[in-house]
């Protein structure tokens, strides 16, 4: 957990500090694909400034801005003078230009270099319906090649947990196989079994598959790592959206609306922010911090179906707004901040791609403006986009105590989380980065209720016990969760 910790901790200092080690990570040559074939692009990045020129099939430039990441806004200007506004997202690879027209999106992609695109792993043969899954000492098998990439996308597997099919000497990590990672070899064939060899750490018997009685203990069904991206999916979700709040209460940062959707905003953002570079982290890491986020978003969802089936209705003049409209907002923060990782998040949940697209280009500007309304408020320490105030401005601390909590629940979690020490670490990267006026306390406690507030009479942020343990089930009961999976019954 280490690794998440540290992530967690530098969102915030991501949204003013990270520009400058991004500086010109984009400058390079691309060569068109697909629609975009023959046609050659030139990046020049200086700082946050992006422009590039176009030759070939079509010339033209382009002028735009850096959110401090991949993503960036501005003109495109052919060479006929016909004008539009792109945005474009770059990756190892290339680059994605994506240009908002009358009729949707259009979409080109450049190769970084002139290289080509990798060829699709071949997905038909023998071997489509014959695999064999091994997680948490367990077996499931035979499965297809689609259901071993489903429980992937949604976290019931990681890339790092054992498959097998025919023609294999032995188990091998998912993510080692050329079906499920691109331009991996495979191990060399050996003569066919009758059966998968015996799983390492397991005990040999055949372990149970969807289709069977018992199939809740599968590999392919709940993880431990599940859980734990649910745990901490919501809870930093509901906390970063009540410290939202808070830095509006005690900075006096303005709020871009309605106050609730503001830091619902902020809480996307924060959250997004964890998967803003994983370059050289482990696959299973990014799985697990995809899944994590994605509960962030998944609880609005999940709520909004639960007040559906009770038969529970926002009034109208209610300050929060819907479940429906607080998971599209914050879905579409977090989908546009990294298509690629959350791209079966979308697709789970059926979200248009005219949306997608939309998403894509708001999610810079949203960013941005984020950087703008924090930057006051924040210490320079360095880089492209230092804080207004001065590196050693004085100011006041951040303090998270627990108070015992007399719910099995809530003392388990105390537990963990005063071992963890997350929110130590995450309130001192807070109170070094902005300058606060007065300190503020940070409270895990029971309140008798299920809830989580900020309390500007008092400057405390209190997360309810009884409130993360409903957040928490509020997800987990309808991603299949049960009490005898925590140990509860």
């Amino acid at each position: 957990m280490s690794l998440v910790k540290r992530l967690v901790l530098s969102v915030l200092a991501c949204f003013l500090l990270t520009a400058a080690a991004m500086a010109d990570h984009m400058t390079g040559q691309y060569s068109g694909t697909g629609a975009a074939a023959g046609t050659f692009l030139v990046i020049q990045q200086s700082g946050r400034t992006v422009t590039g020129q176009l030759s070939g099939q079509t010339s033209g430039t382009l002028n735009g801005q850096s959110d401090g990441g991949e993503n960036v806004t501005g003109t495109l200007t052919l060479g006929n003078g016909q004008q539009g506004q792109f945005q474009a997202l770059h990756s190892q690879q290339g680059i994605t230009i994506r240009i908002m027209g009358d009729q949707g999106v259009e979409e080109y992609v450049f190769t970084r270099g002139g290289t080509s695109p990798q060829p699709e792993p071949v997905t038909t043969g023998v071997n489509d319906g014959g695999y064999y899954v091994g997680a948490n000492g367990q077996q499931a098998g035979p499965v297809t090649r689609q259901q071993v990439l489903d429980a992937l996308a949604i976290g019931q597997i990681t890339p790092n947990d054992l498959i097998w099919r025919q023609g294999m000497p032995g188990w091998v990590p998912i993510h080692t196989l050329p079906e499920f990672a691109q331009g991996t070899n495979g191990p060399p064939p050996l003569p066919d079994r009758d059966g998968p060899p015996p799983l390492p750490g397991g005990d040999g018997a055949p372990g149970p598959i969807s289709k069977k009685k018992g199939s809740g203990d599968g590999p392919l069904s709940g993880t431990r790592e599940k859980i734990s991206a649910m745990m901490l999916g919501s809870t930093l979700g509901v906390f970063a959206h009540e410290l939202g709040h808070a830095m509006i209460g005690e900075l006096g940062i303005p709020a871009t609306g309605s106050e609730e959707d503001t830091v619902d905003e902020f809480s996307a953002l924060v959250l997004s922010a964890v998967l803003k570079d994983t370059t050289g982290m482990a696959p299973e890491m990014v799985a697990y911090l995809t899944s994590l986020v994605s509960y962030s978003t998944l609880l609005w969802h999940h709520d909004a179906a639960r007040s559906k089936q009770q038969g529970v209705e926002v009034p109208w003049y209610d300050e929060h707004s819907t479940g429906e409209a607080r998971f599209r907002n914050t879905l579409c923060i977090i989908y546009g901040s990294s298509p690629t990782h959350f791209r079966a998040l979308a697709d789970r949940v059926q979200f248009p791609d005219r949306e997608r697209g939309r998403c894509e280009m708001d999610f810079a500007k949203r960013y941005r403006a984020w950087e703008l309304i924090v930057q006051p408020y924040a210490r320079n320490q360095g880089g492209e986009y230092p804080g207004l105030q001065p590196a050693n401005a004085k100011g006041a601390a951040l303090k998270v105590s627990y108070q015992p909590s007399q719910t099995f629940f809530g003392k388990g979690l105390q537990s963990e989380l005063e071992t963890l020490r997350l929110f130590e670490e995450f309130a001192a990267s807070i109170e070094n980065l902005l300058v606060w006026k007065r300190d503020l306390d940070i409270v895990f406690a029971d309140c008798g209720t299920p809830n989580a507030f900020y309390d500007p009479q008092n400057a405390r942020i209190v997360m309810c016990w009884e409130g993360i343990e409903y957040f928490f089930w509020t997800v987990a009961e309808p991603e299949g969760i049960t009490a005898a999976s925590l140990g509860l019954k």
